[in-house]
Parts: C-alpha cells; structure tokens; sequence
C-alpha cells in the first residue's frame, strides 16, 4: 500500500501544471485568496480560482471585526497587485471544485507576496488548523 501511494505521489508531482497568461484587469477579485478569471469563450462562466497554500481572512461572513478589517485590505491589496498581466499556474481542484493556482505577476508569487506581507497565512488542512487560523483573525474572540 505504502509503495501505491508513493506511486500515485510521484505521478501526480510529475504532471506539469498548465499555465497561461491574462490580463489581471480583467480578473473579479471574490476575496483576498479568491479569484474570478473571465470566461473562454461568450455564454461560458468564469473560472473560479483558490491561491493555493494561503488563506487570508473572509469578508464575506466574517467572524469578527478583526477579520473583517484585515479581509478588506487583503482584497483590496489582491486587486493591486493583478492589476497586470497575470501568470495563471493550475493545479487542480479543491474540495468545491475551485481551481487551485498560483498566480505571478511580474516573475513575484502573488501568495508569497500576501504572506510576506501578513495578509495571509498559510493554509493547512483540519479542524485544528481551522481554529488556529480563526484564531489568528480574531485574537479576541469571534463575534
């Protein structure tokens, strides 16, 4: 079983991502960790995309005011930053069937930049990284 495994991960790191460029004018900005890349051809829907291995705090049903604050200036920082060509680097979907990706603007991880610059944390899956991170949010509490 161990080897399968150890298979399948090879494999799996093996698959090269895809990427592609667009124009971060064009892009929605959802949430701080969340995009919205424009529509491949006319009556198609947008491709919702998740930076992948951050989180930044949510705006939309926030916990607290702390949250919410820092939520809106990651957003807000997000849409400074693809307000250029964007480097689109898929790989693969999430759980909602998000896109997962890396995002690059001028040859700068967009991820990197919003951890370095304590807008984001990094992601890690489970209930206990989940209050940890809404502990980090909402150092007082969630209201």
């Amino acid at each position: 079983m161990k080897l399968r495994t150890a298979l399948l991960f090879l494999a799996l790191a093996a698959t090269p991502a895809t990427a592609e460029s667009v124009d971060g004018r064009r892009i929605t900005i959802i949430d701080g960790d969340t995009i919205a890349l424009p529509a491949a051809s006319p009556g198609a829907r947008q491709e919702r995309v998740r930076l992948l291995d951050i989180d930044t705090p949510e705006t939309w049903q926030s916990r607290c005011e702390d949250e919410l604050a820092v939520g809106l200036i990651a957003k807000q920082r997000l849409r400074e930053l693809l307000a250029r060509p964007v480097t689109v680097e898929r790989h693969g979907q999430d759980r909602y069937r998000r896109t997962l990706a890396r995002l690059y603007v001028g040859g700068r991880e967009v991820g990197a930049v919003l951890l370095s610059e304590e807008l984001a944390v990094r992601w890690r899956p489970g209930r206990d990284a989940w209050e940890q991170r809404l502990a980090h949010w909402c150092p007082r509490g969630a209201r």
